[in-house]
């Protein structure tokens, strides 16, 4: 079929709202100065909600200021993630999306073998400019 019947099947049998839920919702662009973009790999879209209500808060405090120009320890907190059950660290993870926005981690993860994945994905995202701003931890309990 054409490109056109291949599409109104696709609507008509739901396939493209399904993509739209579970894939384009999940697309975000992350602009820090850097303008990012990446897809949430929480299981429901849980990083992108809590970091949408971030810098609501950033926004609220800092009327005046563009988020990304409002440093994090004058925004009265700074940015954390305590992730319990990490598991792998990517598949479905809480804290990933938000440790790549610059968020500190802690990552609890029973499982020794999953907690050195953990460790091993997200270890590159902490602080990769050495500036001191960004910590993580990894508890094996």
């Amino acid at each position: 079929p054409g490109v056109r019947e291949a599409v109104q099947s696709l609507t008509a049998s739901g396939t493209l709202a399904r993509l739209e839920k579970h894939v384009v919702n999940r697309l975000h662009v992350v602009d820090d100065g850097t303008m990012a973009l990446g897809v949430d790999v929480s299981h429901s879209g849980e990083a992108t909600w809590v970091y949408r209500r971030y810098r609501q808060v950033l926004k609220r405090s800092f009327s005046d200021a563009h988020p990304s120009k409002v440093p994090r320890s004058h925004a009265g907190f700074a940015p954390l993630v305590v992730d319990v059950g990490a598991n792998d660290g990517f598949l479905s993870s809480n804290s990933y999306n938000l440790a790549r926005w610059g968020f500190s981690t802690v990552l609890i993860e029973p499982n020794p073998t999953m907690l050195k994945l953990a460790k091993d994905a997200q270890e590159t995202l902490i602080d990769p400019y050495s500036e001191g701003r960004q910590h993580s931890c990894y508890v094996n309990a």
